[in-house]
């Protein structure tokens, strides 16, 4: 594994100092390789832990795609091994496009605005609604020894899956916001502003919680921006 896997998927490394090392490349190569490793590496858990618990479906939802999985189709996806084909072929097509799209003079530009992690995450929803009816015609039939949908054990687990109440909202995607926290190296109180920020909570509430003033509290969080522009996509990733 090359050095640049690790350099290009550092919240440290700005965009436009990513996007110019890739843009000289050519988009191909080596270079490129390192990132699309590099940006699948990142992507992929997020990705694989909203198929697991259901988040998905409300985050194609937040960009008007409309995925709605059938109680067999949930059932299906109940293996992890298909979990697993299925979140890789969705990473794997939304980073052809990515690259597709620069080769054409097209996609994500360093002055929009938008972070790369944010426009990737939303290429990869996009790339879900497709994938994800392929992967339904392929694998039409459930597995073998699947029990039947009136099996009362099996309502409920399709029940829950598809229930979209308050409770299951703030459950939707932790494993995902645990997994893009993993790739930060935060000090204790750090890490619990960064938590409460995530739920929503104000400063003042994660003041009383972390033992420092309000106003302490904003300023930190906004160095801790500064320093980690991802933090911002988690946090929006979560309202």
């Amino acid at each position: 594994m090359r050095e640049g896997i690790v350099l290009t998927m550092s919240p440290d490394i700005p965009d436009t100092l990513i996007y110019k090392f890739l843009c000289e490349a050519g988009f191909t190569g080596d270079m490129w390789q390192d990132f699309a490793e590099g940006l699948a590496g990142w992507a992929l858990p997020i990705i694989r832990a909203w198929i697991g618990n259901g988040a998905i479906y409300y985050h194609t939802a937040l960009l008007g795609i409309r995925v709605s999985p059938s109680p067999e189709q949930l059932l299906l996806l109940r293996d992890p091994g298909l979990r697993e084909e299925l979140a890789q072929m969705t990473v794997a097509t939304a980073l052809s496009r990515l690259q597709r799209g620069w080769l054409n003079n097209q996609g994500w530009r360093p002055k929009q605005g938008t972070l790369m992690a944010t426009w990737f995450i939303n290429g990869c929803k996009y790339a879900f609604a497709g994938e994800f009816e392929k992967f339904c015609k392929d694998h039409r039939s459930a597995p073998a020894g699947t029990v039947s949908l009136d099996d009362p054990a099996v309502a409920e687990v399709v029940q829950a899956a598809v229930a979209d109440d308050q409770a299951g909202e703030k459950r939707r995607d932790e494993e995902a916001v645990k997994e893009a926290l993993s790739l930060l190296d935060l000090d204790p109180i750090s890490h619990a502003i960064v938590l409460g920020k995530i739920a929503a909570e104000s400063d003042k509430e994660i003041a009383v919680r972390v033992g420092l003033t309000p106003k302490a509290v904003g300023q930190r969080w906004s160095r801790l921006m500064d320093a980690h522009p991802l933090l911002d996509v988690l946090r929006r990733g979560r309202r």
